[in-house]
């Protein structure tokens, strides 16, 4: 894992990816943000849950998209 910090913790649904996540990332760089994407930041090999935790911890902020997909996962 990179050893970094990010401005905000970008939290979706799978299935929103395309139509919302990644306008709303696009949206989040052009103003000078750096954001903890999960297509970004996971690796081969490594846990998702302490790659997920580790990014929280070095975020100043979180979005968290609640969607109909959201809810059913």
């Amino acid at each position: 894992m990179k050893n970094q910090s990010y401005d905000v913790f970008l939290s979706f649904a799978v299935k929103d990816r395309a139509e919302l996540v990644h306008p709303l990332l696009i949206l989040l760089q052009r103003q000078g943000l750096k954001v903890w994407y999960s297509t970004d930041e996971l690796t081969i090999g490594e846990s998702l849950e302490k790659t997920i935790l580790w990014g929280l911890e070095r975020s100043r902020f979180g979005i968290f998209l609640i969607t109909p997909n959201s809810l059913q996962q």
